[in-house]
């Protein structure tokens, strides 16, 4: 005799889920990267305009040290922190409340850490040594703010990071003449901080990824259960059909049992009567 089994919840693949993650890029395979970008984008929009409004303030709050540092040039050094740094900032928050936005997320955010970045360069270059040579702190920030809190992904803020340490090389080997001993120091620690950002915007995206995995893959296994209770539920109603039906039959059955039997009893007694 052959059983009768269900099939009540859908196959799954043995073994845990491993993500198909790109280590370089950070990539999913397939149309799972859209969807992540789609859940990144509206996850970091606040952040991404909170981060810039930060930005705007601890640039413009630096500019009390310009004061006390070079006073005769601190028209000049805010000139490039209130209108060059800042205004652009200020245009990527108000662009952010556009829906185009949205397609130029990264190369925005991206070129405001290259823009802050820019702007300590500038500087550099405006001030006379020695004073310039400690404004590559300022660079520092930049790396931790660019690469912590504005929400650009690896694969991008890491060739920014690159191309502001390439600048500052070329500004203050062949511009600014920065001693060997200074410049020794300060690629110390301007260098390892890049490197340190690096890691730290590695990691901050790739648990964004896991994150976003795991959502996926409970909202699937959230779908396969309620697909296995619809199917539950057209197993209980097919049962219970076929119960009513054999019920049905059976009442038929037992009624028309009585019927033979008074039919049967009816005639005996005509019989025993004559």
């Amino acid at each position: 005799m052959k059983d009768h089994k269900d099939l009540i919840m859908p196959a799954t693949l043995p073994g845990p889920h491993a993500m198909d993650l790109n280590p370089l890029s950070l990539t999913f395979s397939g149309d799972l990267e859209r969807s992540f970008r789609e859940h990144f984008f509206s996850n970091s929009l606040k952040l991404v305009r909170i981060s810039l409004l930060a930005g705007i303030f601890f640039y413009g709050f630096f500019g009390i040290l310009d004061a006390q540092l070079v006073p005769d040039m601190k028209t000049k050094l805010w000139y490039v922190r209130f209108a060059f740094v800042s205004p652009f900032l200020l245009a990527v928050i108000a662009f952010s409340y556009f829906k185009e936005f949205k397609k130029y997320f990264q190369a925005a955010v991206t070129t405001s850490m290259i823009v802050a970045g820019l702007g300590i360069i500038a500087m550099i270059l405006l001030v006379p040594p020695p004073v310039n040579y400690s404004y590559y702190a300022g660079l520092i920030l930049v790396f931790i703010w660019g690469y912590a809190f504005t929400r650009v992904r690896f694969v991008y803020a890491t060739p920014a990071g690159w191309l502001l340490v390439i600048l500052y090389e070329i500004v203050a080997v062949h511009i600014s003449k920065t001693p060997y001993s200074v410049l020794y120091s300060n690629n110390f620690f301007f260098i390892g901080a890049n490197i340190i950002g690096m890691f730290v915007c590695y990691s901050i995206e790739y648990y964004a990824r896991a994150n976003f995995f795991i959502t996926y893959l409970l909202e699937k296994e959230q779908q396969k259960i309620k697909a296995a209770n619809r199917r539950l539920e057209e197993i209980v109603d097919k049962r219970t059909t076929q119960l009513l039906r054999i019920n049905e039959d059976l009442v038929r059955e037992i009624e028309e049992r009585k019927r033979l039997v008074r039919k049967s009893t009816g005639l005996g007694s005509k019989y025993s009567q004559a």
